[in-house]
């Protein structure tokens, strides 16, 4: 299954939600949330929820905010979540670190 978030204005405060809802499905294969207004420190809790989920195969987390921060956190989960077969980062502000860590 799909299941389409992106561009969906997701907030800071609901966040925690979804990475609960992710690191428990078993259902979604596809995971889209491009384009939401979160601070990098939620993609460290975002993270940690997708080193437990490994049905996800297609994961799209292009427009956001992920920079240096996030985008270590990313790279440190593909190291244990090894389902991923799609993974965008366009526009992300990736940092220097976070590009050769991944």
């Amino acid at each position: 299954e799909t299941l389409n978030l992106s561009h969906s204005h997701l907030y800071d405060d609901e966040f925690p939600a979804l990475c609960s809802m992710i690191r428990k499905t078993r259902s979604v294969r596809d995971l889209n949330i491009a384009g939401n207004p979160l601070y990098a420190e939620n993609w460290v809790l975002f993270a940690e929820a997708m080193k437990r989920n490994q049905t996800i195969l297609k994961l799209d987390l292009s427009g956001n905010s992920l920079r240096s921060k996030g985008g270590i956190a990313i790279a440190d989960m593909l190291k244990y979540n090894h389902k991923i077969l799609d993974l965008n980062l366009f526009g992300c502000g990736l940092g220097c670190k976070a590009v050769s860590a991944i």
